[in-house]
């Protein structure tokens, strides 16, 4: 789990992304900040960005402290990429690349992906982490419950939440964001990204 040291690193490393290139808190990060206030539950941070803002990360590698550059499909197209925050105990942070189709923005995983309406995407709003302030999806209520689900304001232990963590994509998920897409499986079709055997 993340401690106070470990979330004050990581609040001064995503600064450092932020000032490079327009990114959001996505995933647990944005959850857990959004409800909890604090990341103390969780085991990494996750921020969001457009593919367009790609090469910027890359070429600062050196003061974003990159580990792992996730790519696949045709042209080693960049699917994530993973830093690390400073400190004695750095905490390791991905970047989500979120991909556009005609009404989605879409996140590949290993065996899933996720797909966001794109609406979510047309404004931002600010929130307070520590001492600094964040970006989140506009409407960031529904963005967190088409992510985690009806019952996202009700913690959960982590065993519970790993119980509860998709394989894969169904046609009748309880996560909105993990249901089958035909958007988003043409979209890895066209850019050759497969994912993992089921």
């Amino acid at each position: 789990m993340i401690n106070k040291e470990q979330e004050k690193n990581s609040i001064l490393h995503i600064k450092k992304i932020d000032k490079l290139v327009p990114c959001w808190l996505d995933a647990g990060t944005a959850l857990h900040v959004y409800r909890d206030e604090t990341v103390h539950d969780d085991l990494d941070i996750d921020v969001g960005i457009f593919p367009e803002n790609v090469t910027n990360i890359l070429d600062n590698w050196r003061i974003l402290n990159i580990v792992s550059v996730k790519v696949g499909g045709k042209n080693n197209i960049v699917r994530g990429i993973q830093c690390i925050s400073g400190g004695e105990n750095p905490t390791l942070i991905d970047i989500n690349v979120f991909y556009e189709t005609e009404n989605y923005r879409v996140l590949f995983g290993h065996t899933w992906y996720i797909c966001i309406p794109k609406y979510f995407f047309d404004t931002f709003g600010r929130i307070k982490w520590g001492d600094k302030y964040f970006f989140l999806p506009g409407d960031t209520e529904e963005f967190i419950e088409h992510r985690y689900g009806s019952n996202w304001k009700t913690k959960i232990s982590r065993e519970e939440w790993l119980k509860s963590v998709p394989r894969f994509n169904t046609e009748n998920h309880e996560r909105p964001a993990m249901r089958t897409n035909r958007e988003a499986e043409d979209l890895m079709s066209n850019m050759g990204i497969t994912l993992y055997e089921k």
